[in-house]
Formats: C-alpha cells, structure tokens, sequence
C-alpha cells in the first residue's frame, strides 16, 4: 500500500469514528453553547456589533475550550477569543 493510500484510509477510519460517536460531539458543543450563554447572558448587541458562540477544542480530558467571535458589521473589527471551563 502506498504512503498516500495508507493516509487515506487512515483518514477514512478517523471519519468513520467521529460519524459514530457524533451524539458525543453533539453533547460536548450543547455544554460548551450553555457554557458560553451562561457567562455571555447579560451581554446586550449594540448596533452594528456582534458577538456568538463558534466551537470548542478539547483541552485535555478535564478543560474544554470554548471560542466566540466579536466585532462589528461592517468588520472594522472582528476578533476571536475563547475561555476555559473545567469539567
């Protein structure tokens, strides 16, 4: 099997994996979504600004990361930051 066959069906497993165990995935964004509403709850949108929740990364088996973006409309600025949350 060559080098570049091998890598795929590598990939391929590894897809194959996350299909499975999507409602995981699914679990672990519904906390890192309720997570970035609970510390983001009073945060009122000015006009012509933005602010939302875009994904996780896994941190380590007990720190998830959640990441948001922020700026304006027009994208005078659009910044992203995130912040831990300890399980």
């Amino acid at each position: 099997m060559s080098l570049k066959n091998d890598k795929m069906v590598k990939i391929k497993e590894s897809v194959k994996t996350l299909f499975e165990n999507k409602h995981h995935y699914d679990a672990v964004n519904k906390f890192a979504l309720e997570s970035y509403n609970k510390r983001f709850k009073d945060l009122k949108k000015d006009n012509g600004t933005y602010h939302r929740y875009e994904c996780f990364e896994i941190i380590s088996d007990n720190t998830i990361r959640v990441i948001y973006k922020y700026g304006t409309i027009q994208y005078d600025f659009d910044y992203t930051s995130f912040f831990d949350v300890e399980l």
